[in-house]
Formats: structure tokens, C-alpha cells, sequence
């Protein structure tokens, strides 16, 4: 990793980290895309219906017990997302979108008082979870651009094309949440 950021200018090194190493085929979100177009590419209310479908979502496996992803909900997790309109959808101040992930152990992140176990909580990554608590530095801060094109990759689809993304917040930087900002196009804000 380290020999990587030596070698390659930092934008392509981070945009090289924010590819699509999840393998998630852009079929995935050919229902988000169709919504976009159904909606005349309008963001704001694309957001909304985002994060309402996904609050709906998390809702109805919270009410069922079942398991969303890896992760276990309660009603205090659902209304945790449904308070917080960037996660789970995103919200637009000019032509930024601002996205926060949800907290890999909701319950737990939203419960926990020390905030070196809440930012443990709070992290998806298995590799910058392990060296929160280790302290390894093999991982460095500009890996979360590995979660940050996995977030951005449904907008990359919908826009049909590979958006800008920056990491503002994360738990490996001493943040309590990842938090991202992708960036459109202005004419693509008043669509």
C-alpha cells in the first residue's frame, strides 16, 4: 500500500482506492437509476425517495427480526437512519452530495459512551477496524477511499459516469462516522 502512494500521484492513488473492489455489478442499481430518470434527474427529490425506501426497508426487517446485511436492528436504529437524512440517502448542498454511512453495529455505535469504541462501531472495514484497535500502521488514512467508491458507486450509475468523491470524517481519522462528499455537476443540480 505504502509503495502505492509513493509511486502514484495522490488523486490516482485515491481514485485508484475508490474503484469498484467490491465487484457490485452497476446492474445492482438499475431500479435506482430507472427511479433517477423517472424523477427527470432531480437529486434533492431522488435523495428523499432514497432514503425513504431505505428507512422503509430497515423498518420491515427491524419488525420481522431479520438480519439487514450483518447488522441487527431495532427501533431505536430505524429511527436513528430516519433522523439522519445523509444516511441511507444523502443530502445535496450545491452540487455536493453528502453521504454518512450507517454504523457497521448500529446499536451498539448509537449506545456506546467511549468514543475509541463508538469509532469502532461506527467502521465497516475489517482492515481499519483491526488497526483501531492496534494501532497497526500498515493501514493508512487514505484506505477509507475504499468506502468511500463503494457509497459513491450507485451515483456513478445513475449519472453514468465515475463521480469525484473526497473522505471528510472518519473513524480512522478520530472521527465518530464516515462521512463522504461526492461532487456533480452544476447544471446537473437544477435538472
Amino acid at each position: 500500500m505504502k509503495r502505492m502512494q509513493e509511486r502514484l500521484p495522490e488523486e490516482i492513488f485515491k481514485k485508484v482506492l475508490a474503484g469498484n473492489h467490491h465487484e457490485i455489478p452497476s446492474e445492482k442499481f438499475e431500479e435506482s437509476k430507472n427511479k433517477f430518470k423517472e424523477l427527470n434527474g432531480d437529486i434533492d427529490a431522488f435523495l428523499k425517495y432514497r432514503h425513504e425506501q431505505q428507512v422503509a426497508e430497515l423498518d420491515d426487517y427491524c419488525r420481522q427480526g431479520k438480519i439487514w446485511y450483518e447488522q441487527i436492528l431495532t427501533p431505536e436504529t430505524v429511527a436513528f437512519v430516519r433522523d439522519h437524512p445523509e444516511i441511507q440517502g444523502g443530502v445535496r448542498e450545491g452540487n455536493v452530495i453528502y453521504l454518512t454511512k450507517i454504523p457497521f453495529e448500529p446499536q451498539k455505535y448509537i449506545d456506546e459512551t467511549d468514543p475509541d469504541i463508538k469509532r469502532y462501531y461506527a467502521c465497516h472495514c475489517p482492515f481499519v477496524r483491526a488497526s483501531l484497535l492496534t494501532n497497526d500502521e500498515r493501514v493508512i488514512p487514505e484506505w477509507c477511499y475504499c468506502s468511500a467508491g463503494f457509497e459513491k458507486q450507485l451515483f456513478d450509475t445513475i449519472y453514468e459516469r465515475e463521480l469525484p468523491i473526497k473522505v471528510l470524517e472518519t473513524p480512522f481519522m478520530g472521527d465518530l462516522r464516515c462521512r463522504f462528499a461526492i461532487y456533480i455537476d452544476e447544471e446537473e443540480v437544477s435538472k
